[in-house]
């Protein structure tokens, strides 16, 4: 009887083994975005999506698609690249300012992310003017933007700065309990500089000394 259960046993992981095998996406089938920005824009919000230097033959693009719906934005990354987008490495998630102040596309955003479940909750979130600035300054720094970003970040939170992350704002957009506030940065001379926090409601005030 043991020994019956023990073949049954390995019949099933084998089973199991196959059906894994037949769903996963070959690696020179993936592309792995560093950093995604969220921004809004005649009347819409959108996605951008910065990959690895060595991904796009050493430049790290950023690709606009004008939606409020992730899920479809994602499909046309992955359209045009011809790969599935796999965002188990995503190291930040940037928001342009003018999607902060727009309270019902902010809120129908984080809910597209939260239904995707594609992004790791412990993401670092911040805040930005502009996201074209960053990708200015990209082209003088050997590191795609999601790798700097993070870095920085990390940096800040060692001397204890208050940072938050994607889980945070998706815990407080459940339970509406208080307003989180998230590193709002600039270039400067083509380096970022931490200028202050913005809250979800689109209000910032320089970091006091």
């Amino acid at each position: 009887m043991q020994k019956k259960r023990c073949r049954s046993l390995m019949l099933m992981l084998s089973i199991s083994v196959m059906l894994m095998g037949c769903s996963t996406t070959e690696l020179e089938e993936r592309c792995f975005p560093m950093m995604v920005s969220v921004g809004y824009e005649d009347g819409k919000v959108t996605y951008g999506v910065g990959f690895p230097k060595e991904d796009e033959d050493g430049q790290n693009t950023i690709k606009r698609s004008f939606d409020t719906s992730f899920e479809k934005s994602k499909a046309e990354y992955e359209k045009r690249l011809n790969k599935e987008a796999d965002y188990n490495h995503l190291k930040v998630l940037v928001f342009e300012e003018d999607l902060l102040e727009q309270k019902i596309a902010y809120e129908t955003m984080l809910e597209s992310l939260a239904q995707s479940e594609d992004f790791p909750r412990n993401t670092y979130v911040c805040a930005v003017d502009d996201v074209e600035d960053l990708h200015e300054m990209e082209k003088n720094i050997s590191q795609d933007l999601g790798t700097y970003l993070e870095e920085y970040l990390k940096k800040k939170e060692e001397k204890k700065n208050r940072l938050l992350t994607l889980g945070d704002l998706m815990d407080e957009k459940e339970n509406e309990t208080m307003v989180l506030y998230m590193p709002y940065l600039e270039v400067e001379e083509n380096f970022v500089e931490w200028k202050g926090y913005m809250n979800t409601s689109g209000k910032s005030w320089e970091e006091s000394e």
